[in-house]
Order: C-alpha cells, then sequence, then structure tokens
C-alpha cells in the first residue's frame, strides 16, 4: 500500500482539533495523522480506488473521517494499544465495515475483541466518486 500525507490545507483546518483529540499514554496526539492517513488508505485500497491518493478526497470527507478517527480514539483511550498508528488507521476501516480482518484477527485477545466491539457500533462506510470527481465515504 503506498504512503501518502495529508494535505497541507487539512493540516491547518485539524490543527487545533489535534490538540484535543487523545490524552492518552498509548496515543499520542501527533500519532492521530498517522492514524488518520491508514484510515483513508485503507478505504481507498477496499473501495478499490488503490490508483489514486489521499489528494483525491473531497476535503469535507477528510474532516468526517478525522471525526470518526478522533471518536475511536477517545472511546479506546482506555485499552493498551501496542499497534502502529497507521495500523490502526487501517484495522478501524476494515473492522468497520466488516472487511473480513482487522483488530478482531491480530490475536490481540480481549484488547482485540473491545476494538472490534466500538468499530462495530461505529457502523459501516461506503466509498464512491462524487459527480464532483472527488471521492466521498458516506
Amino acid at each position: 500500500m503506498k504512503k501518502h500525507k495529508i494535505t497541507t490545507r487539512l493540516r491547518e483546518i485539524i490543527k487545533e482539533g489535534i490538540k484535543e483529540v487523545v490524552a492518552s499514554k498509548n496515543i499520542e496526539n501527533k500519532d492521530t495523522i498517522k492514524v488518520l492517513n491508514g484510515y483513508l488508505e485503507a478505504a481507498l485500497w477496499t473501495g478499490e480506488f488503490d490508483d489514486l491518493d489521499i489528494d483525491d478526497i473531497h476535503i469535507d470527507t477528510k474532516i468526517d473521517a478525522y471525526n470518526d478517527v478522533k471518536f475511536f480514539l477517545n472511546k479506546s483511550k482506555h485499552l493498551d494499544l501496542d499497534i502502529e498508528p497507521e495500523q490502526i488507521g487501517h484495522d478501524l476501516w476494515l473492522t468497520r465495515n466488516r472487511h473480513g480482518a482487522g483488530f478482531w484477527d491480530r490475536g490481540l485477545g480481549d484488547v482485540g475483541e473491545e476494538l472490534t466491539k466500538i468499530s462495530h457500533e461505529m457502523g459501516g462506510k461506503d466509498v464512491f466518486i462524487g459527480d464532483d470527481n472527488y471521492i466521498h465515504i458516506e
């Protein structure tokens, strides 16, 4: 999977929000962008848009994805997450959309089960190209 960076504009928009994201000993605020990148890259990959990149995702969709990641990290901050941030984002996308892989199959035991429960409670999302030729997630 290709590694892409969040656009500069999105960084500016969410910069202030980062301060509120995760006050956990396990996930540092600076890693939230890495979680978001993993999440969006997984969305592109499973949507069969792996020839496109994060810059092709509509800015409002990126903000919504950031809010989903923030919600998940806040709900799971009590858990010991010994997973790389990008992988957390990837697994969040796969698990919430029930792609047959994700947190539950990592051998994490009770932690994996709890992460799966949180992900499933968030509900599934669909990826598509809108009339504006940007990728959207709903």
